[in-house]
């Protein structure tokens, strides 16, 4: 079989996966599609990455078109998915202002019919306003229950960014959407 081509859009990086769940395979990834670069000396290689979605059933002969889940969020990274069933979340970090910096608060989306359709994003986290960083988001469905793990901090400009030690891993969870 020749490889076929999904999206020629693919940030290629920070986050992104595939799942398979029953006849469906599942896949999320950051799409640079309508990518837009900012200024920002501190971290010169941020651009307008978009979390986006699409599935293939064993039955179909081809992709089904994908979907640009994060629309209307700026700079989003880390995009994280879980299947059970027909019920899919997607978590992912994003930054909702154009100017630089690194402070991001964490959303999802779920979809209740296998990734035909999906509910508006959902804010997890809401300290990006005050300087804080919620990113790297992990989820796990299990029994209609969302299991959100992220981490959460405040840089400290002063210092090296990378040495400044870890942040604590915050964990939520909250009942499907029906």
């Amino acid at each position: 079989d020749e490889p076929k081509l999904l999206t020629k859009t693919s940030a290629n990086r920070r986050g992104g996966g595939v799942l398979a769940e029953n006849d469906t395979v599942h896949y999320c990834w950051l799409d640079r599609r309508h990518e837009k670069w900012r200024f920002n000396i501190e971290d010169p290689d941020v651009g307008n990455f978009e979390v986006a979605y699409c599935r293939r059933k064993d039955s179909d002969s081809a992709w089904r078109k994908d979907v640009i889940l994060s629309k209307g969020l700026l700079f989003s990274y880390w995009p994280s998915m879980s299947v059970e069933g027909d019920r899919i979340v997607v978590v992912w970090q994003s930054e909702e202002s154009n100017q630089p910096g690194h402070s991001s608060d964490i959303y999802y989306a779920t979809s209740k019919d296998g990734g035909k359709t999906w509910a508006k994003p959902l804010k997890v986290t809401n300290q990006a306003k005050d300087g804080f960083t919620s990113e790297r988001p992990q989820v796990a469905l299990q029994n209609g229950i969302i299991h959100l793990f992220y981490t959460q901090g405040k840089w400290d400009r002063n210092s090296q960014v990378w040495n400044q030690g870890g942040w604590p891993v915050y964990y939520q969870q909250r009942p499907f959407p029906e």
